[in-house]
């Protein structure tokens, strides 16, 4: 992992990069959803891709959580794991007895956001 690089290489292999990473963040906590997210990106990314991670203790920001990816991180290549991830947290909040999400968007500064809604 290069913590010092915002600039992600392209990446290779990642088929077990969610489910066996950071388990155990279960709490409601903002901060602990967001530690888990800057994680399991910045892994995927290789790099400190994330640039801010917004998610509320309360109200429309509780349930529709957003990312920004620093210059040089393509959204597209998250696109096919978009779902994979969703539910890997969609069962982490099930195991804290918290309420799902409800959107996931993933933005960077030069490409197409990734988006994920609940069906409904």
């Amino acid at each position: 992992m290069r913590f010092t690089a915002q600039r992600s290489r392209a990446p290779e292999r990642r088929s077990a990069w969610i489910c066996s990473s950071f388990r155990g963040e279960r709490g409601g906590r903002p901060e602990a959803w967001e530690r888990y997210l800057r994680r399991v990106l910045n892994f995927f990314f290789d790099c400190a891709a994330v640039s801010t991670v917004r998610i509320a203790g309360k109200g429309e920001g509780y349930y529709n959580w957003s990312v920004t990816l620093a210059q040089g991180n393509d959204t597209r290549w998250l696109e096919p794991h978009v779902g994979a991830l969703v539910e890997a947290i969609q069962g982490l909040r099930e195991k804290g007895r918290k309420p799902p999400i409800e959107s996931l968007t993933i933005t960077g500064p030069a490409s197409k956001p990734v988006i994920w809604r609940a069906r409904g």
